[in-house]
């Protein structure tokens, strides 16, 4: 039995709203101005870009807390080994890109598997006359 009944969409709720997506609530999150350790305001992506940064350079990480009185507090967090490598890593991604990997496809003799010009033709009469007699098959079932 089919998992859905005819006329039925498989995703009855359709594509999620503008705006509900991680990378709409990040990007609009750090569009916002938000206090720097210095007790300066700046846009959350420049704040993001130093913490990344100093992350990769120092092995921690530093952000500014505002206490409700509207204090500016420093906090430090030591990053464990396996972070760093994470910030590393992805800090390294976006200033280079992430490495091109190439990889080669072969049949199991060691050929391209994409067939040359030759096999290209000859698959493509043989493919026009598969259609051809099918065709003439339905042509004639039809007349009848």
């Amino acid at each position: 039995m089919a998992q859905w009944q005819k006329g039925q969409s498989g995703n009855p709720n359709g594509r999620p709203k503008k705006g509900h997506t991680l990378t709409d609530l990040l990007e609009t999150h750090l569009r916002k101005t938000v206090v720097d350790t210095d007790g300066t305001r700046r846009s959350g992506s420049r704040v993001f870009a130093r913490i990344a940064t100093e992350a990769v350079l120092t092995g921690s990480l530093r952000f500014a807390v505002e206490s409700p009185a509207g204090e500016v507090l420093t906090v430090t967090e030591k990053l464990d080994p396996r972070d760093w490598i994470v910030w590393a890593k992805y800090v390294w991604d976006r200033v280079d890109g992430t490495p091109t990997q190439r990889n080669e496809v072969t049949g199991a003799d060691g050929k391209d598997l994409i067939p040359d010009d030759e096999h290209r033709k000859q698959r493509d009469i043989a493919l026009v006359s598969l259609a051809t007699a099918l065709d003439t098959r339905l042509s004639s079932e039809d007349t009848e």
